[in-house]
């Protein structure tokens, strides 16, 4: 039964070089941000992952790789429902995306798995897992996300060994690049 959720934000972008943020494949990391993606790894290192799961944009598929390279024996897998909020995509499209894919993962036989996503959908699985309830006051980083560039937020079943009963899940953002929180 899946009890721990890693919610991985991608490292930093290169928003400089002009390749358009919102669409496939959008820009790939930073060295800043590849040294953030490392650093992630490591903090996940040491989290029991059983497996990773991936938009398949540039710079989440980068931070997945760095991730990946830590933990060699990870089964990986890239899904487009975890992608970014594109530009002309409605909010209620979104939200059906990743309802699809937290149903799925409600069928899974894992205990613990990392989501490296966005902003958006990252804030839409919180949103939703924990019933609305997480508090993202003092959470809002760049452009508005509700973690910081390889942030990662614990999501966690606080009744696991109640199989009949709803789902509860509490969430946390543990973990900024430089500091474990």
């Amino acid at each position: 039964m899946l009890t721990n959720i890693y919610l991985i934000r991608h490292a930093t972008p290169n928003r400089a070089g002009g390749v358009p943020y919102r669409t496939m494949p959008g820009p790939e990391l930073t060295q800043q941000g590849k040294e953030e993606a490392r650093q992630a790894a490591a903090f996940l290192a040491e989290r029991s992952l059983e497996h990773l799961y991936s938009s398949p944009y540039a710079r989440a598929e980068q931070t997945t790789e760095q991730i990946a390279t830590r933990l060699p024996d990870l089964p990986v897998t890239f899904t487009a429902l975890i992608a970014e909020h594109g530009e002309t995509e409605s909010l209620e499209h979104l939200r059906t995306r990743i309802h699809e894919f937290l149903a799925g993962l409600q069928d899974a036989t894992f205990r613990a798995v990392g989501v490296v996503s966005h902003g958006s959908p990252i804030k839409e699985m919180l949103l939703h897992l924990t019933g609305g309830t997480v508090n993202l006051k003092g959470h809002v980083y760049d452009t508005g996300n509700p973690a910081p560039t390889a942030g990662i937020w614990h999501v966690r079943r606080t009744n696991p060994d109640d199989a009949d009963g709803p789902l509860v899940w509490q969430a946390k953002l543990i973990f900024k690049p430089g500091q474990v929180l």
